[in-house]
């Protein structure tokens, strides 16, 4: 058996099952989230729809990202 030490320096990566798997939640849920969001970031009306569009055409992705990569999509800017 491989050390946790001995494994972390011999460069190997592998995924553990949670980490492999898609988040469960549905496009409402994702929404909620981006929403909550934008309401702490100040983010106008007109980028919260455009975003929940984006969120509606994919849910399942976007329920693996960040909420800020979303931003940056609409945007093309990183947020602060």
């Amino acid at each position: 058996m491989t050390s946790a030490r001995n494994f972390a320096c011999s460069g190997e990566w592998r995924r553990t099952k949670l980490e492999s798997q898609p988040m469960e939640m549905s496009a409402e849920e994702i929404k909620q989230f981006w929403r909550g969001f934008c309401q702490r970031r100040k983010i106008s009306a007109d980028v919260v729809a455009k975003g929940e569009a984006i969120i509606d055409k994919d849910p399942d992705y976007w329920a693996d990202q960040t909420m800020g990569d979303l931003l940056e999509s609409i945007s093309g800017k990183k947020p602060s």
